[in-house]
């Protein structure tokens, strides 16, 4: 007996989702609303983020460039973690992974 791979697997569900009507419509709506969402975030970014932040970034794709990018917009509230005193804004690697 034949058994499939996890990643034929994934394959196929994936597939399976994204061809039932309606199954892309949440990927097309991302970039559908990407002009209002810059606007609402140009108007909302005026202020600097207060609550802790953590940021995970693939080892395969933006890595330790979200907690960069989070960084910028991330209030100045300290707080210590096991490698000392940090910003709010803490960033960790997820490996294997390009999200």
């Amino acid at each position: 007996m034949a058994f499939l791979s996890q990643e034929t697997i994934n394959i196929y569900i994936y597939i399976k989702k994204d061809t039932q009507p309606g199954g892309m419509t949440a990927g097309f709506n991302y970039y559908r609303t990407a002009l209002e969402d810059i606007k609402y975030n140009r108007e909302t970014s005026k202020g600097r983020l207060q609550m802790p932040v953590l940021a995970v970034g693939g080892d395969r794709s933006f890595g330790a460039g979200v907690a960069a990018s989070l960084q910028q917009v991330a209030g100045t509230a300290r707080r210590t973690t096991p490698e000392g005193p940090s910003r709010n804004a803490m960033g960790r690697l997820a490996p294997v992974s390009a999200h």
